[in-house]
């Protein structure tokens, strides 16, 4: 009997070094910053710690000085539209899905040039970001955006896949 117990902990105690070995341990996320011994900490959910940590986009402009621009990009199955606004997906429809009336799903809706920093691939910088965007070319589901910040140029090539 003693044989079998010897046998049986060593086996669990093999197993246990085997599963620390292979399974990587849980990462310490520390003592958060100005904490004092004895004080209450709400620690953050998953969700919160997984959200980005800057909303806020400063564009360059803050007033409109042009005009938007809406590019058509139509597929049998989809309607995208692009805008010179941020260089962004404006809308999206989805033509062969249809509601109870007839108007075709719509998944991306227009935003105005104050709701912008909401629009679907737009690119935020650390500083100053791009408010307008210029056409350098549009064909066959494809369209092409360029913007200059600072000394940096932005090229945004926006295009709506053929196949189904």
């Amino acid at each position: 009997m003693d044989r079998k117990f010897f046998l049986a902990a060593a086996l669990a105690a093999a197993t246990v070094a085997l599963l620390h070995y292979m399974v990587p341990s849980q990462t310490d996320v520390g003592v958060p910053e100005g904490a004092v011994p004895g004080q209450g900490y709400r620690v953050p959910t998953m969700q919160e710690l997984q959200r980005p940590l800057l909303r806020e986009v400063d564009f360059i402009d803050k007033k409109i000085t042009q005009g938007e621009e809406l590019v058509d990009a139509m597929t049998p199955d989809v309607d995208a539209r692009f805008s010179n606004y941020g260089g962004v997906l404006a809308q999206l429809d989805f033509s062969k899905h249809r509601g109870a009336e007839g108007i075709p799903l719509r998944t991306v809706h227009k935003k105005t040039f104050y709701e912008q920093e909401q629009g679907s691939f737009l690119v935020a910088l650390d500083e100053k970001t791009p408010s307008f965007y210029e056409r350098v070319e549009s064909d066959d589901g494809t369209t092409v955006y360029r913007a200059k910040a600072g000394d940096w140029p932005i090229t945004k090539r926006l295009t709506v896949d053929q196949c189904t």
